[in-house]
């Protein structure tokens, strides 16, 4: 599953439906939309390496960015998600979703070099995040409410 295609599922009828079972079944926005991002992230890399692929770090990263995006966008326009929220949601949803991939990735669908690398890319995000904010195109991006339509990229 690449980047468009983890955005076409969450556009998805069955997308939508999945998230708001996953809202609704942990009364929590922010867990339920780390779960389906974590879902995804997991699948994806396990089916490239079923495929006899390795996706690097740093663009499943990007594609997770991407990916929370649509996810924030879909929960609020099914009034899953309070807009006021969706900032603190979506970035924490982000770590979190990353987190969960990270635990549930198989240890063969993971090697040690690109779960430091993983490690290296959050550490860096917390420490811009700590100086006053995220790169642009990060998930607390103010400008995260001009929402792309799914693209293919090679995630």
């Amino acid at each position: 599953m690449a980047t468009g295609q983890m955005l076409n599922f969450v556009y998805d009828k069955g997308g939508i439906e999945t998230l708001t079972a996953s809202i609704q079944a942990s009364g929590d926005p922010q867990q339920g939309m780390a779960r389906l991002l974590g879902r995804l992230l997991v699948m994806t890399v396990q089916s490239a390496m079923m495929s006899g692929k390795r996706i690097a770090p740093d663009l499943v990263f990007q594609g997770a960015i991407e990916v929370i995006r649509a996810i924030s966008e879909v929960a609020q326009s099914q009034g899953l998600l309070d807009p006021a929220q969706e900032k603190e949601m979506a970035e924490a949803a982000f770590f979190d979703g990353l987190a969960l991939f990270a635990k549930e990735a198989q240890a063969e669908a993971l090697t040690e070099a690109e779960r430091e690398r993983y490690v290296t890319l959050l550490d860096k995000i917390e420490q811009l995040e700590q100086q006053g904010g995220m790169p642009q195109g990060e998930p607390s991006d103010p400008q995260a409410g001009a929402r792309q339509p799914p693209q293919e990229r090679g995630v």
